[in-house]
């Protein structure tokens, strides 16, 4: 008999074999069509990452850990700009979920130096508050021009059947970093200003996203 877990890996398995066979002929296309809708967008959100406006609000006024050097986060990183080149939803979800595994060990070892502790008791240990400034920074460091793109294409595209927990709760961070960066807009504004213009209500939109997943980290 299957566990839970074992009925979820064979699930998203079955997923991405689906959709690497209906995305990956027409994906070049419809992804275009994203990018060209949601310009605008992808131009801002790459303004403020070449500025490193967000990471800069976050380092000045919340407690994270976000380094003055990318290396600490390269693995993270570098996992973050295979985003782009996957050909549907499902590998983009495993992609970021990959990407924030990867922050949460380096946090991890970066605080305690040491890697004894499993990933499963680690990942929700750390809040939103932890989490996000340091995926603002990954994202930032990565120099992603279509991150806007790259949420509404899987937004809109992910299938009904993609109910793992983890993964879901882990694009969430996902949009909630790419909203916030695209809010950003003046030099002197707060960070709750721009939650407000991102019709992010801070401490509602935190607390269900700092929902602890019942799943753990597989």
């Amino acid at each position: 008999d299957l566990d839970l877990h074992d009925y979820d890996e064979l699930l998203s398995s079955f997923l991405v074999a689906i959709e690497r066979a209906t995305f990956t002929p027409p994906y070049q296309t419809i992804y275009y069509l994203y990018k060209l809708r949601y310009q605008k967008e992808d131009s801002r959100v790459h303004n403020c990452i070449k500025m490193r406006k967000c990471s800069d609000y976050f380092r000045t006024q919340l407690r994270n850990f976000v380094p003055s050097k990318p290396k600490v986060y390269a693995a993270a990183i570098q996992e973050m700009h295979q985003l782009p080149l996957c050909t549907s939803p499902i590998e983009k979800i495993q992609c970021i979920s990959t990407s924030l595994r990867h922050i949460y060990l380096a946090l991890f070892q970066t605080i305690s130096a040491a890697d004894t502790i499993s990933l499963e008791l680690l990942c929700f240990n750390f809040g939103v508050l932890e989490i996000l400034p340091v995926l603002m920074f990954v994202l930032e460091a990565s120099n992603m021009k279509t991150a806007f793109s790259e949420v509404m294409f899987i937004q809109d595209q992910i299938s009904a059947y993609c109910k793992n927990k983890d993964q879901l709760f882990y694009f969430a961070l996902f949009q909630l970093a790419v909203s916030i960066t695209e809010a950003c807009r003046e030099d002197e504004e707060t960070l709750h200003d721009i939650c407000l213009r991102a019709n992010i209500c801070s401490q509602k939109h935190i607390a269900n996203t700092n929902t602890k997943s019942t799943e753990g980290v597989k």
